[in-house]
């Protein structure tokens, strides 16, 4: 039976707002509520990062282990995280993986529960990496309780939280599940999957809003006037700075275009010959802008998911079949990197308790 020899507390709860206090000890947690934006605003994004996720997930098989009553007793704790809202093993790391992709890293606690003598596994709960802040110790490796550089917090995961004062409760190794993404020079904060697809997402966000701009002009006139743009006698008092200015004849022609219908566009064209004739017409916008826009936005979706999913085979025209396969290759490489990755901290930090603690064998030690 297991012998209860670790702490446990109550997990905070879900907070996922920015705040003062982990800002100052993350200079680049302002990115997240971008980040976070891009993934719950751009469904082309957020499909993309699904694929991926599902990609990972399903490639996922069942514990298998030598000892058959460890075996059963193992996939029974991942089915007793089943309820009725849908809720598995297997959504619970899509929710690691997920957070893992678009943040960077990840951080999950596993909630354990005692019952009739038994550690039982009941939930694993991912939260919202700006809620974290993480402590290496002086060498820059995660080793819990060591000595840190600010000399004042011990080595460790921190999750924050601000009321009306900032409280903080370090969270224990044993049972957190931390994943990070290319964490590269000691960086425990990873690189998100989405940062290169920011300028793609602000480009689609601008040609948006030209399309609605331009939808909104289709079949209607505009009216042109060509004039020469001659000072006159009427004078206009600009009120941001007093100050008195001649209008010239084309401003004149606008303000009584404007007085006979707000809703018409007009084009002003001066012209500096004094003795030009002045003349007017209209032209229709046509809607043949449409493919255009649609082309364009084809183009910036395709190009901001291009190395998330393989999402830009559906629109390649290369013919070459062994380069597609090539690229799924690639694709399916990364897809297995991070699903060892993944798996392993799964195994270390969820799994090798439940086995190593309720049983008392030789056999309990084999992965």
């Amino acid at each position: 039976t297991y012998e209860d020899r670790r702490s446990t507390r109550k997990p905070l709860k879900q907070l996922g707002r920015f705040n003062f206090y982990n800002a100052l000890r993350r200079p680049l947690l302002s990115k997240l509520r971008l980040y976070e934006r891009m993934v719950r605003q751009d469904l082309t994004i957020r499909s993309a990062i699904n694929t991926r996720v599902d990609s990972i997930i399903g490639t996922i098989g069942d514990i298998i282990h030598p000892d058959k009553e460890i075996q059963d007793f193992l996939r029974d704790n991942l089915k007793r995280m089943e309820d009725g809202t849908g809720k598995s093993w297997q959504s619970a790391l899509k929710n690691v993986q997920f957070t893992t992709d678009w943040a960077g890293f990840s951080t999950s606690e596993v909630v354990y529960n005692l019952e009739f003598g038994a550690l039982t596994l009941k939930d694993l709960l991912t939260y919202h990496p700006s809620t974290i802040v993480i402590y290496p110790n002086k060498q820059g490796l995660l080793i819990d309780g060591q000595e840190t550089p600010d000399g004042y917090h011990k080595s460790g995961i921190y999750q924050y939280a601000v009321n009306f004062a900032p409280q903080e409760v370090k969270l224990d190794l044993w049972k957190t599940v931390y994943l990070g993404r290319d964490c590269d020079y000691g960086n425990y904060y990873g690189q998100s999957l989405v940062a290169a697809s920011y300028k793609w997402f602000r480009l689609k966000e601008v040609l948006i809003e030209m399309m609605i701009g331009a939808m909104d002009k289709v079949g209607s006139r505009m009216l042109w006037v060509r004039s020469p743009s001659m000072p006159t006698d009427e004078i206009v008092i600009d009120p941001a700075t007093g100050e008195e200015k001649p209008l010239s004849t084309l401003q004149i022609i606008k303000e009584q275009i404007e007085a006979e219908d707000t809703s018409l566009s007009a084009l002003l064209l001066p012209q500096q010959t004094p003795d030009y004739k002045p003349e007017v017409g209209s032209v229709q916008l046509s809607d043949n802008f449409g493919d255009l826009f649609i082309n364009t936005l084809r183009y910036v979706d395709q190009e901001s998911v291009r190395h998330i999913t393989p999402y830009f085979l559906l629109m390649d025209t290369d013919s070459n079949e062994s380069a597609r396969e090539r690229r799924m290759e690639v694709y399916f490489s990364d897809v297995y990197n991070q699903r060892n990755a993944l798996i392993n901290v799964v195994i270390s930090k969820v799994l090798t308790p439940l086995q190593t603690w309720n049983f008392n064998r030789a056999s309990a030690k084999v992965p």
